[in-house]
């Protein structure tokens, strides 16, 4: 694996609901669903996908699967 010492992708989210359908939902859900969308469930999503992939590479030494850091002078140094 290589390991870059910036995100190299990130992962993005969205969460859509049909007008006709949030319409037939309650005002006291709507409301509850907002308070755990947006920002909250990003940094939920992100958290747990930081989690899981800490324990994923926890286990690499135990799998042989080697880790190396990329050369950062080496990245910039390549023209796309």
């Amino acid at each position: 694996m290589t390991k870059f010492s910036k995100p190299f992708y990130t992962t993005s989210f969205s969460l859509v609901v049909d007008k006709d359908k949030w319409s037939d939902i309650s005002p006291e859900d709507q409301a509850a669903t907002m308070e755990v969308s947006g920002s909250y469930f990003g940094a939920k999503a992100g958290a747990t996908l930081d989690a899981v992939g800490a324990e994923v590479c926890a286990k690499f030494p135990s799998l042989d699967i080697s880790i190396h850091e990329a050369d950062p002078v080496g990245l910039l140094q390549q023209q796309y």
